[in-house]
């Protein structure tokens, strides 16, 4: 066969006879139902399987998907979930997944699992359907006379269907957003290919546009047009219609994809930090995919994988060639017709992976549910040389072996896939069996460990769950939902200190995730400082008005019309100002976590009663708690002096108050002095984080801008600037000073974190 540019036919202008060979056979659709029902064999139980990842915030605690609002989740992208970092504009999502909320019961308040595994798995098998006809005819391009396309294509698309890579899709159900995009990408070739309308009238780019409202990696349409077009089309006329409908797409892919990204809140984050080392990191990363569409031995929910540190790292230069390679088979397979659908499928894998796999850096190097739209390419390699070998035996002596070793390795081949799906369904049964997978294949993966340790906690096994949360922290100490768990951990086995020191740290990691004001909020009310947590929940709902665990308990205050301890407080001490009055709102400003205006309802209660024990007591507990110790000590002295006489309670009390505070007094006149006489960079900083954890929020940032002055290249003393500045209202320095920091590290989330507070904080602020 000549090589060159070849026209394009359609189905009518096929020859009839032997392209339909096999489709007018009722072998054919024995065949194509006995995939259908292995399919429905690998996957028969996973209707069962357990919402994980970020299910969590994008559909169990998403409190926006309960009404079906096609306006609403086309206009705020907020309700896609409930994490402002996870925000995106994927409206067809949100729609589907409220279509599943809707049709579940609710009984429990959580959607049912079932329904959407079961819309999840009739879109996979309308996907398969299309698939066919998208690779019959690109195979009936190279091979129009050809009487095997139709049963390649059928084989092709049963091993597509049954490929054990795929079961992470399926099973992880917001991957739905990688397979609704993948059939909608699909019916857009196959419309383009089978009807001449939308070839004319652009109608082929409605589901593209469709398809990008799911996910954006249906932009790649355009890409794969062209390359469709530079392979396949001639100098005739639907050369020029081919242009035309190349051009629409690209033109469309640029005004969708401006539209998503004015739509994106500010808030989200990919979840890399270095463009350049992700890209190097990514050369291997698609070597590994490449070796799981050959042999997916090692899929694993969640890996271990991390960047790479160097550009000549081995990885970095095995990946490099693997792509070199890779490339270079694909511009040799463009020169002849009968290896040009291999071509386009090489263009085809890079392309799919390119919005994953390039410059945009994601928190994960890789994802094994990521090469769901990739695969497709894969697969017509390989159906391309499928139908090359039976051509090539078609006419000789060894023709009926080789057909018949060929379908016996197909046959072989698929049904060892659909045992894999079978299996790894059964490993994505629940969270438990899920997490013990990825921690034994991925045992550097915190994640995996934490994760595991929830499926400890949900059948009450707390010590073995805090035993993985600490195999967690010690991989990752900064990860805030460890901290968080560990948290609700400590606090089931009744250590209420150490709870609330893991609540407190996952707050200060990460002050826009509503689940560090949701679980914190939700224990502060369990301990009976109702104002405090009330004021936490208010300020999660702020972050995240979809959150449904803060409406919830907030709902129950607000219906029940409740008048928090502090409010009462308030009232009563407005009425009648006396110092008992005055002592009891100190006591509810304590309770309520503003340890400031304690004092100050205490110090009035004192100016009336200047020997009221109690109300100094209050007073030097409440300076102990911001870090004013030369404050608290003078207080506390008081209240030792004037309840003398009361050596069972207050005075023990007062005592205890007055030694905490004396201690730390001294604590500090050390560092101070210590910092004092070797005033480096690094005391400096230690002493602001010292008064940063006590919360005397002044101290801090002096510490802090006495560090900058010693060395303002580092990028620590500007953000403990900006943090200190947040808690003190003086947000235009704290914008100042977090702009410093993440222009001497940008990568650092904990700096963002403290800049986005300023500036909302700042935006909150003015006047209205």
């Amino acid at each position: 066969m000549s090589s060159g540019p070849q026209k394009i036919i359609f189905p009518s202008d096929f020859p009839p006879g032997k392209e339909t060979h096999g489709l007018r056979s009722w072998k054919f659709w024995c065949v194509a139902l006995a995939f259908l029902g292995l399919l429905s064999w690998a996957y028969k139980d996973h209707f069962d399987n357990a919402f994980a990842f970020d299910d969590a915030h994008t559909i169990e605690r998403n409190g926006a998907l309960d009404t079906l609002d096609i306006w609403r989740f086309m206009s705020d992208p907020k309700t896609f979930s409930t994490l402002p970092h996870n925000q995106s504009w994927r409206p067809g999502v949100t729609i589907v997944n409220s279509v599943d909320t809707v049709l579940s019961d609710m009984s429990d308040g959580v959607p049912d699992q079932k329904v959407f595994h079961i819309h999840i798995f009739i879109s996979y098998i309308v996907l398969g359907i299309f698939l066919f006809l998208f690779i019959l005819y690109l195979l009936r391009l190279s091979f129009p006379e050809n009487k095997w396309v139709s049963w390649v294509a059928l084989f092709a698309t049963g091993f597509y269907w049954l490929h054990a890579a795929n079961a992470e899709t399926i099973n992880y159900i917001i991957s739905r957003s990688d397979g609704s995009s993948t059939l909608w990408i699909v019916i857009t070739f196959v419309m383009y290919f089978y009807w001449k309308a939308a070839r004319t009238y652009l109608l082929f780019l409605v589901p593209m546009i469709l398809g990008f409202l799911f996910k954006e990696t249906a932009l790649m349409v355009a890409p794969l047009l062209l390359i469709f077009h530079l392979l396949f089309t001639n100098q005739s006329k639907e050369k020029k219609t081919g242009w035309i409908a190349v051009g629409a797409a690209f033109i469309v892919a640029v005004i969708v994809y401006g539209i998503s990204t004015k739509m994106t809140p500010e808030t989200w984050r990919p979840g890399g930090n270095d463009p350049v080392m992700y890209l190097f990191t990514q050369a291997f990363v698609i070597v590994h995919y490449f070796f799981t569409f050959l042999l997916p031995v090692n899929l694993s929910a969640d890996t271990d994988w991390q960047y790479v540190t160097s550009a000549f790292d081995t990885r970095v230069m095995a990946g490099a060639l693997f792509v070199g390679v890779m490339i270079y088979f694909a511009f040799r397979f463009a020169r002849k017709p009968e290896t040009k659908v291999a071509s386009f499928g090489i263009a085809w894998f890079f392309i799919a992976l390119a919005p994953t796999s390039s410059v945009i850096p994601f928190s994960e190097v890789m994802n094994d549910h990521r090469i769901f739209f990739p695969f497709i390419g894969l697969v017509l390699v390989v159906a391309n040389g499928a139908v090359l070998l039976l051509r090539k035996y078609e006419n000789h002596k060894l023709g009926q072996p080789v057909r018949f070793a060929l379908v016996a390795a197909a046959v072989l081949m698929i049904g060892a896939h659909a045992y894999g799906t079978h299996k790894r369904c059964e490993v994505w049964n629940d969270g438990e069996s899920l997490w013990k997978d990825a921690t034994t294949k991925s045992p550097n993966n915190g994640r995996a460990w934490m994760n595991y340790g929830l499926a400890f906690m949900a059948r009450n096994d707390v010590d073995s769950a805090i035993i993985l949360y600490n195999r967690c922290l010690a991989l990752n100490p900064n990860y805030v939902y460890a901290n968080i768990n560990m948290g609700v951990a400590q606090a089931r086995l009744g250590n209420d200190a150490e709870a609330e020191k893991y609540y407190k740290y996952a707050l200060l990691l990460d002050t826009v995730n509503p689940e560090c004001y949701y679980y914190y909020g939700d224990w502060l009310i369990r301990e009976q400082r109702v104002d405090e947590g009330i004021a936490l929940l208010e300020r999660g709902y702020q972050k995240s008005p979809g959150h449904s665990g803060i409406n919830e308990l907030l709902r129950i205050f607000r219906e029940q019309d409740y008048v928090t301890p502090l409010q009462l407080a308030i009232e009563t001490a407005d009425k009648n100002p006396s110092p008992e009055n005055l002592v009891g709102l100190s006591l509810a400003w304590y309770n309520a976590g503003e340890y400031l205006q304690c004092a100050l309802a205490a110090e009035k209660a004192v100016e009336i009663r200047p020997d009221y024990g109690i109300a100094w007591n209050n007073i030097c507990a409440a300076y102990n708690k911001i870090g004013e110790y030369d404050k608290a000590v003078a207080a506390g002295k008081k209240a030792v002096e004037f309840q003398a006489e009361d050596q069972r309670g207050p005075k023990s009390l007062a005592q205890s108050n007055l030694a905490e505070a004396e201690k730390q007094q001294k604590h500090f006149s050390d560092l101070a002095q210590a910092t004092k006489t070797n005033p480096t960079y690094d005391n400096w900083i230690q002493l602001s984080l010292e008064w940063y954890n006590v919360s005397n929020f002044r101290k801090s940032k002096e510490a802090a801008e006495e560090a900058v002055k010693v060395n303002p290249n580092d990028a620590t003393g500007w953000n403990n600037i900006c943090a200190a500045s947040n808690h003190l209202g003086e947000f235009d320095r704290g914008i100042e000073a977090g702009k410093k920091a993440l222009a001497l590290r940008p990568d650092w989330e904990l700096a963002q974190n403290n800049l986005k507070e300023a500036e909302r904080l700042k935006a909150a602020s003015a006047p209205k």
